[in-house]
């Protein structure tokens, strides 16, 4: 059984699609996950299982095979724990749903928390350029990506209260375990700068202005300090 869905990487300061395809088969019971993944990626395996577990799903005791895509392009972080689950409930039948056009980035705890990342708001462009109409993101990143226009945004918080409304197959008449039920975050949400001063806080841009200025002078490259 296979099943497929968007999520999203980075690399540097700039997002790309990723494809998380899903493989159940039989054979000796394994979980293994290909495509360039890093050390974080890998043991989402763990996260995954035992998140699964504890959310009430059930997991499948298959040879399960993940293949992140691009396959010459190394995944990093803890940023493919949803999506790797959704894809496994896809895949064993759990769930049903139209993922063409939704793409889903978080991490996951043991119990099925879904906990913040880091580069949100450049992935969330990076859906929205490749023709997504929704993202869905830990909650806690929820103002982050709010601030890009064009893409409605939903926050998750915990995949154990979730049942993802519009979720069924095309027709509306497919199944799933539970119902996801979002809370609505305003996908043209912004911060402004006058604000975010009174709040103690940094706006969205200046944060990447910063990070790009520190990656830069890790690497010894010459930035123009101007605006920063």
């Amino acid at each position: 059984m296979f099943a497929g869905l968007k999520s999203m990487g980075l690399r540097g300061i700039d997002g790309f699609m990723v494809e998380v395809e899903a493989d159940l088969s039989q054979g000796l019971p394994g979980f293994d996950v290909v495509g360039l993944p890093d050390a974080a990626v890998r043991e989402s395996r763990d996260r995954v299982r035992a998140a699964m577990k504890n959310a009430g799903f059930t997991y499948p005791v298959s040879r399960i095979t993940v293949n992140l895509a691009p396959a010459d392009v190394k995944k990093e972080g803890s940023v493919y724990d949803l999506p790797l689950l959704l894809a496994l409930l896809c895949a064993s039948g759990q769930l049903k749903a139209d993922m063409k056009k939704r793409a889903f980035i978080g991490e996951l705890s043991l119990q099925g928390a879904v906990r913040p990342v880091r580069g949100v708001l450049p992935m969330v462009i990076a859906a929205r350029d490749a023709g997504m109409k929704e993202v869905y993101v830990p909650a806690d990143n929820g103002e982050e990506a709010a601030v890009v226009e064009g893409i409605d945004v939903y926050p998750v918080t915990d995949i154990a209260k979730y049942h993802l409304p519009r979720y069924n197959d095309t027709n509306g008449k497919g199944a799933c375990h539970g119902s996801f039920e979002t809370d609505s975050v305003q996908p043209r949400r912004k911060i402004s700068p006058y604000a975010a001063h009174r709040c103690g806080k940094t706006t969205v841009s200046e944060r990447i202005r910063r990070r790009t200025f520190d990656q830069g002078c890790t690497r010894l490259h010459e930035l123009s300090a101007s605006g920063i």
